[in-house]
């Protein structure tokens, strides 16, 4: 069962959900131990929306 806390989905094998990750949200097994996988996507700041122009990258570059 995963998604936000007001209504969180059951899924099975091959099955997926999405949903706003800055909301109250829950991930539960109901049959013992699972293997998932997570993938966020972050929209890329415009120039000028007071975003810092640092940029960090995973297993390369200054972190």
């Amino acid at each position: 069962r995963v998604g936000p806390v007001d209504g969180p989905v059951e899924l099975s094998a091959g099955d997926f959900v999405r949903y706003p990750g800055d909301r109250p949200h829950v991930y539960e097994s109901l049959d013992g131990e699972s293997l998932v996988h997570i993938v966020v996507s972050v929209p890329r700041v415009q120039p000028g929306t007071g975003a810092s122009n640092s940029v960090r990258t995973h297993g390369r570059g200054r972190h």
